[in-house]
């Protein structure tokens, strides 16, 4: 009985070879487009600190304006000011806290053969990297320095690295960026939580 209906299915497919073609791609674009949704939800539903992210705090103030909400409907700022920021790490109320915020700036290698490019810049404190247990490929964080430290220091990229210094150990050098001159301190190793978090 299987042999059978095999073989009228064979002569119904060659008959209609153009229905036939478009039947097959339109299952098999249907099972492609629900195991891309399935990888998207399974990434996007990781923890990226499995082991701590039940004690990590992303921190929002109650300071908007009395009749009007900073984002609708009634939600606090996604952001709190700098004095804000700063008020809160010096209170020292957690093992680790960094306040930090991304931004846009120049970054000009003092290489000439390296041109200057637009790079993103995070702006944030040493107890960031300790907080979210960062990896390292060349030295370290400046978790030790104290806060109110004012030399200009960098920790790079591992893709920054390798186009501004070559991938070498660029521990000691320095950077011009943003018109400051940041003497960089370490270099991540491959690093892409997922989600990304902060």
């Amino acid at each position: 009985m299987f042999a059978y209906y095999s073989s009228l299915s064979l002569k119904s497919i060659s008959r209609q070879k153009g229905l036939s073609v478009l039947i097959a791609a339109t299952l098999g674009m249907g099972i492609a487009a629900c195991m891309i949704t399935y990888s998207l939800i399974n990434l996007m539903s990781k923890d990226p600190l499995p082991n701590k992210s039940d004690r990590v705090y992303h921190l929002q103030l109650d300071n908007w304006k009395l009749n009007s909400a900073a984002v609708l409907p009634d939600l606090p700022p996604e952001e709190v000011t700098w004095q804000d920021a700063i008020n809160i790490v010096h209170a020292k109320q957690a093992k680790f806290q960094a306040a930090h915020t991304i931004t846009w700036g120049m970054v000009t290698p003092s290489d000439k053969n390296v041109p200057p490019f637009l790079g993103i810049i995070r702006a944030t404190q040493g107890e960031f990297f300790p907080m979210f247990e960062v990896p390292f490929l060349y030295g370290q964080g400046w978790q030790n320095y104290p806060l109110n430290h004012v030399e200009y220091v960098a920790v790079l990229s591992k893709a920054t690295n390798q186009r501004v210094f070559g991938g070498v150990n660029s521990v000691g050098k320095t950077l011009p960026m943003l018109g400051q001159l940041f003497t960089v301190v370490g270099v991540l190793d491959e690093w892409q939580p997922s989600p990304k978090f902060f």
